[in-house]
């Protein structure tokens, strides 16, 4: 059970990414769990000469095989984001790719497409088993729901990221809290979804 100290922490400076300090877009997770936004990640490469090292511990990461956008999606953040997103827009939500009206949503990809970009998207061989849904269907799906639907694995250790770090604002795995995040003073760990619960009743405040 989280305590009140747990819940506290999980507060909207888990949705600012370190580099710009704005909300993060396209929320990229290194293989030392620690995220940025890709663009970031992106213009921080180029002033690290190519060099792939993390601008908060400065551990040299692996680049990809198709270059930093193949980086792992952070998901949590991005649930998080779309829940934030959810509530404060106004307007009819647009397609990832065109800008067009969306009328469906890739839970996969966490993506929103037009009906003309929604057909590409299904043809593509690497995603034509994707979910899509309407953008009805999607509204309408609990947060949290959303987020425990993600099968995301940790670079570290190969394992579901089950678990929140409250001190580090980080997404964990069973093998994070046996070794980077142990459970103590330092590391205040609780259920991931006990976590995207615990932030949008504070978004909703």
């Amino acid at each position: 059970m989280a305590s009140k100290e747990l819940i506290e922490v999980i507060d909207a400076a888990a949705l600012e990414c370190p580099l710009c300090m704005n909300h993060f877009t396209s929320p990229k997770i290194l293989a030392c769990v620690h995220s940025f936004c890709l663009e970031c990640l992106e213009k921080w490469m180029k002033k690290s000469n190519g060099v792939l090292s993390c601008p908060t511990c400065r551990e040299v990461c692996q680049i990809p095989e198709g270059g930093l956008q193949n980086l792992k999606n952070n998901i949590f953040i991005s649930g998080l984001l779309d829940y934030v997103t959810t509530l404060e827009q106004k307007t009819a939500p647009t397609c990832s790719l065109c800008s067009a009206a969306a009328c469906f949503f890739c839970r996969d990809c966490d993506e929103q497409y037009c009906t003309s970009c929604r057909d590409i998207h299904a043809k593509m061989k690497i995603s034509q088993h994707h979910r899509i849904i309407t953008i009805e269907e999607y509204t309408v799906i609990n947060p949290v729901e959303h987020l425990a639907s993600k099968s995301v694995y940790c670079c570290n250790h190969n394992m579901p990221l089950h678990f929140f770090c409250g001190s580090c604002k980080v997404p964990v795995c069973v093998g994070c809290t046996l070794v980077e995040h142990p459970i103590s003073d330092c590391h205040n760990i609780i259920n991931i979804e006990t976590a995207f619960e615990s932030f949008a009743k504070l978004s909703d405040l």
